[in-house]
């Protein structure tokens, strides 16, 4: 999410869900995307401050991520990022550290350079780390917030 007055301009983004591959379904956050027709319901940090935003998803398609875009241009991972304007009331007034896009990534961070084509038992969520409501930090983990709002994004399915 990013302030809407920041038009998504330097270090304003920050993360505030992400969900990758579960090693214990053997299943992606796509595959749950897809069997609930196209949404994802993610929870608001309740502490956010009040106001417009840019809530920004993203869904990261790694058929081709076996090779470093950098090197091999006709291959690596392939970018699907979705914008809405949101409005938040009732928060709180935290301002979670913000992070510049593009930037976030690099063609070689191991969960954008990674090969589906091997065996493999976890993947590891590229970018920055998730924001935590009420710890005023940010934390890997994601978070799961109770008295928070609730919205349901919908996504153009791709494939992963």
């Amino acid at each position: 999410m990013a302030p809407l007055d920041s038009n998504g301009q330097g270090s304003v983004w920050f993360k505030i869900f992400e969900d990758g591959f579960d090693a214990a379904s053997r299943k992606w956050c796509v595959d749950k995307i897809r069997a609930n027709k196209g949404k994802l319901d993610v929870k608001l940090p309740a502490d956010i401050k009040d106001g417009d935003y840019l809530l920004r998803t993203e869904v990261i398609a790694l058929q081709e991520a076996f090779a470093d875009y950098a090197v091999t241009p006709a291959n690596g991972a392939q970018y699907y990022p979705n914008c809405a304007q949101v409005t938040i009331s009732g928060g709180g007034n935290a301002v979670p550290k913000g992070y510049a896009i593009p930037g976030i990534y690099k063609s070689n961070d191991p969960g954008i350079h990674f090969n589906i084509y091997v065996e493999y038992n976890s993947y590891p969520i590229p970018g920055p780390p998730v924001y935590v409501s009420g710890s005023g930090t940010v934390n890997n983990a994601a978070a799961v917030v109770s008295n928070s709002t609730t919205i349901t994004s919908s996504i153009l399915e791709a494939s992963a």
